[in-house]
């Protein structure tokens, strides 16, 4: 009887275990025993009892879920209940398709991110490759840039190109320098150190240009 009794509780199965020791306390009455046993048996049946009603609960609200849209929500509601029940093969088969889903849905994301920086991309070198050069088409591109960096942060074409931005300014202030359009690299400059504050070549260059300024000949009055 008592190994009737342990392979029914080693085999999860509780009602029938509480079954035989009721009839084995009627057999033996002065089984001192048998009521701690039981009382075990009980206290593991409310336990089992309180499990199911958390899974029943659970799944529940899992079906409640399906097709609304918060796929990883489902997904972490179907893990807990094989947290509590590891062979619930609704709960395996729930979890296995919200997996996938999520797997699309990221690979679909990613593919977006692609895309849209590549079309930044495109975007903003047609802008810097315009000729002459305008400073208002840099900050376009610029702004592009920046975008393609937010949805896309690891994209190391467009971190090239943003680390290029201030080289290509410096290039295009000399070259209005060397023509004597002061005005304009003036205008060129305070455009770049607005968009790369800190620079120190800029710093440099501002200064360079001061003083070629002050070194242009004063013109005399025609009063």
């Amino acid at each position: 009887k008592r190994q009737g009794i342990d392979r029914a509780i080693g085999s999860g199965q509780l009602q029938e275990a509480g079954t035989r020791v009721d009839d084995l306390a009627l057999l033996s009455p002065g089984n001192r025993n048998l009521a701690p046993m039981r009382a075990d048996i009980d206290r593991a049946l409310e336990r089992q009892r309180q499990r199911d009603q958390q899974i029943s609960a659970l799944l529940t609200q899992a079906r409640q879920l399906e097709g609304g849209g918060n796929t990883e929500a489902l997904r972490d509601t179907y893990l807990r209940v094989l947290e509590l029940e590891p062979q619930n093969l609704e709960a395996q088969q729930g979890a296995a398709q919200a997996r996938a889903e999520l797997d699309r849905a990221e690979l679909e994301s990613r593919q977006k991110a692609e895309d849209d920086t590549r079309a930044l991309l495109q975007q903003a070198r047609q802008l810097l490759d315009q000729r002459p050069f305008e400073a208002s088409n840099y900050q376009q591109a610029y702004s592009y840039l920046l975008e393609a960096r937010r949805i896309n942060p690891g994209s190391q074409q467009v971190g090239a190109l943003i680390d290029e931005m201030p080289g290509r300014y410096i290039t295009a202030i000399r070259d209005r320098m060397s023509s004597g359009d002061y005005e304009a690299a003036n205008g060129l400059l305070q455009a770049a150190v607005l968009l790369t504050p800190g620079n120190t070549q800029l710093d440099e260059l501002r200064a360079e240009l001061h003083e070629l300024e002050q070194a242009q000949p004063v013109l005399p009055s025609s009063f």
